[in-house]
């Protein structure tokens, strides 16, 4: 028996395509559910008429994802991981990722149209999959570049002593300070001297406001 099948049919075929099956599974399963009718019945003849209309509507939607299709396998995305002194990578990329630069150029793609054979985790070429029409995909080139981490140098600033070390130096300064205090103080003239006959006046006069 020949059924039009109305919808697709990946066992059989799609929509609009004319197959030949056993009358009994046309009539207890393809036609009851929906899937296919009688070649010769009426409503084959109005989905026919129907079918034409999509079929043509198919054929534009076509067209427009091969256009769109050239275009976008002219992009190429670049894209910047860190890499450690043993060149290991960190971070990785994602399909996400490459949806959000894709889109960030002006298309509007979710993220069930552009696929990634598998997460990329480190530098080098790579490319993915943009599915733009049942049958219609292109590859749009990703290019990864390692950025290596620079590591934070020494000033060569000098840094004060900390701890025990740090402490001796402080008592050494401080010890200095004490030294040049006193040596201060022996060499600083107050008017009175301690040498001679001065030191005389001075016990007299001492003696004599007593009396």
């Amino acid at each position: 028996m020949q059924v039009l099948l109305v919808e697709d049919f990946p066992a059989l075929g799609y929509v609009g395509d004319t197959v030949q099956v056993k009358s009994g599974y046309a009539r207890n399963y393809l036609i009851p559910r929906g899937v296919a009718v009688d070649v010769g019945s009426r409503r084959a003849r109005e989905f026919a008429h129907i079918l034409t209309g999509v079929t043509a509507k198919r054929t534009r939607l076509k067209g427009e994802a091969q256009g769109l299709g050239e275009q976008v396998a002219k992009e190429s995305l670049s894209f910047e991981l860190k890499v450690g002194s043993g060149g290991k990578a960190f971070g990785s990329i994602g399909s996400r990722d490459v949806l959000k630069q894709l889109n960030e150029k002006g298309y509007s793609f979710d993220k069930k149209q552009v696929r990634l054979a598998d997460t990329i985790k480190a530098p080098g070429e790579y490319t993915a999959t943009v599915q733009l029409h049942a049958e219609v995909a292109v590859e749009v080139a990703i290019s990864v570049a390692g950025i290596k981490e620079k590591k934070v140098e020494d000033d060569g600033a000098p840094k004060r002593g900390r701890g025990k070390r740090g402490a001796s130096r402080r008592g050494d300064d401080a010890g200095s300070e004490e030294q040049q205090l006193d040596a201060a103080l022996e060499g600083e003239d107050f008017g009175i001297s301690a040498e001679g006959d001065d030191v005389a006046d001075i016990e007299v006069s001492a003696e004599t406001e007593e009396s």
